[in-house]
């Protein structure tokens, strides 16, 4: 009968002629007690119960005692509940659930550590307005906020430069080096069209799960078109023609979309009439920024976006 061959899962050696329960050969098998003696310290050197003719258990302590004598202790009804002591942050008395507590709470605990690690207060000259001011930490370098901020912004200043918009292709100048697109609109249609469908089937959802909010919404729109003053409706025939007078381009931005929508100039919940005079055709685009802001607004934001 052949001896099976076996090799140490660390080195690779030949452990053939070793115990068949071993598992590693002698070289690796120390190091690895070793590893397993740095994860798991012996507090057995500290157990109050220590003597020299009985050998402490090696381990953590449970109670200032090592596992033996914990278990001796416990046979022989010794009460083990930990005395009241101070607390190092407070000064108050306290009775430990641990046996190495030293605070009342975490809340004295947090003190006591930030004391610890605090630094002399230093007076320092702050880099960017050169003022003096108290420094507890040596690695502090501005005086308050607003000069960490210009600090900020003055090193990811590198001057006015030309990039070109990832949305549109168009070029802009921007003064920040990670700029991507040349106005918040442009970085709006960029995150719409890169996540089209994920948002399409929210809207989808929430739809399905909220119907009586949606048909509550309906219904003060058509409340809007039918009450307001002045209302008098749109014909079909009267929005078929002013289609046509713009030959079916949006209005505002004077493209031609597949499917043209209905915007009130004056919205309604801003008091305009639902009237033929009061409707312009517009693109989807135009007619969902806009939303329910007047006609200048409107435009005043859109500058300002482009602008920025």
């Amino acid at each position: 009968m052949t001896q099976t061959t076996r090799a140490c899962p660390d080195c690779g050696a030949d452990i053939s002629h070793r115990h068949g329960n071993t598992r590693r050969c002698e070289p690796c098998a120390t190091a690895h007690r070793t590893r397993q003696d740095s994860r798991n310290p012996d507090d057995s050197a500290q157990c109050i119960d220590r003597n020299g003719t009985d050998e402490c258990t090696r381990g953590k302590l449970r109670r200032l005692r090592c596992w033996k004598h914990y278990k001796r202790a416990v046979t022989a009804g010794i009460d083990l509940s930990p005395t009241s002591r101070t607390c190092l942050a407070c000064g108050t008395d306290f009775t430990p659930q641990r046996h190495d507590a030293r605070h009342c709470s975490r809340r004295c605990t947090t003190k006591s550590s930030y004391n610890r690690s605090r630094r002399p207060n230093e007076t320092k000259l702050c880099i960017e307005c050169e003022a003096p001011f108290p420094a507890t930490r040596t690695d502090r370098i501005t005086c308050s906020r607003t000069c960490r901020r210009r600090r900020n912004d003055r090193r990811r200043y590198k001057g006015i430069r030309d990039f070109v918009c990832a949305h549109c292709a168009e070029t802009f100048q921007a003064i920040r080096s990670d700029a991507l697109y040349c106005s918040h609109w442009c970085r709006k249609r960029a995150y719409y069209s890169a996540n089209r469908e994920r948002l399409i089937a929210q809207s989808v959802q929430w739809a399905v799960d909220h119907p009586e909010e949606l048909q509550a919404r309906r219904r003060a729109r058509r409340a809007l078109q039918r009450n307001n003053p002045g209302s008098v409706g749109v014909e079909a025939s009267d929005w078929r023609r002013l289609v046509l007078r713009y030959r079916g381009r949006c209005a505002y931005c004077g493209a031609q979309p597949d499917a043209i929508q209905m915007d009130h100039v004056i919205p309604l919940a801003r008091g305009g009439r639902h009237a033929i005079g009061n409707v312009l055709p517009a693109c989807p685009t135009c007619n969902h920024s806009k939303q329910a802001t007047l006609l200048v607004e409107w435009r005043n934001q859109r500058r300002r976006s482009l602008a920025a």
